[in-house]
């Protein structure tokens, strides 16, 4: 949901809709536009519409509903393009870029050979594929938010592992024993062995935003697949 404020709001109006956000357990996120400020309502939906509630308030102009799951990259709430330079190559402008790459690394040897390819074909940045759970080599994490639950603690995560949520096919292979994952803290980089002490809302800022980088309409790509191959063969 986002709040969009008058273009003569003033300032205690606008606090007063971010008291009353934190008084309903929600998070607001302030955005301030050259005529207009919106204030973004964030955190889990609990079943309650505070709609007419929000309406009420002085200094309110209209409070929208987002369907979007990546609610602070929606147009809704961040109308105007958001450009990211990744050294020279501006992504979110006019020119469209293309990104590709492999799903994990395996070795220095195949991460070159992959963006000499990827450089040949046209694409201009070397990335790997967020949307494709579940994640690291052998399914440890089903979901974005575990992946990124245990990067923010790795030493906690290892220790504290159920190999139930592996696949069941490469459940056997799983060594969690003390010996072992202390060898494996022992091997990581020192600064990868840190916490971070990512807060939840942060934990949540950054799900957002690596969910946000797959547009929606390729998170079902059934409707393009091909009946059969150019031989005959049918698709599976």
């Amino acid at each position: 949901m986002i709040v969009a404020m008058k273009s003569d709001a003033t300032e205690n109006e606008i606090e007063e809709i971010c008291t009353h956000i934190r008084t309903f357990g929600y998070r607001p996120h302030r955005i301030d536009g050259e005529t207009q400020t919106i204030v973004a309502v964030i955190g889990k939906a609990t079943g309650v519409d505070h709609t007419t509630e929000f309406e009420g308030f002085p200094g309110v102009e209209k409070v929208m509903k987002i369907q979007q799951p990546y609610k602070l990259v929606s147009r809704q709430v961040q109308p105007k393009k958001t450009i990211v330079n990744v050294g020279d190559i501006a992504i979110g402008g006019e020119e469209m870029v293309v990104m590709a790459g492999p799903c994990s690394v395996e070795s220095r040897e195949q991460i070159l050979e992959t963006a000499r390819s990827v450089k040949q074909s046209g694409a201009r940045i070397l990335r790997g594929l967020a949307g494709r759970a579940p994640y690291f080599h052998n399914g440890s994490f089903a979901t974005l938010e575990a992946v990124v639950k245990h990067y923010n603690d790795v030493p906690t995560s290892l220790q504290t592992f159920d190999p139930a949520t592996l696949p069941a096919n490469v459940r056997d292979s799983y060594h969690g024993d003390a010996a072992t994952i202390a060898a494996v803290l022992a091997s990581l980089d020192g600064r990868v062995r840190q916490p971070l002490h990512l807060t939840d809302a942060q934990r949540a800022d950054l799900v957002e935003f690596l969910k946000s980088l797959t547009d929606p309409a390729a998170r079902d790509l059934s409707g393009i697949i091909p009946a059969s191959v150019p031989s005959g063969l049918p698709v599976r």
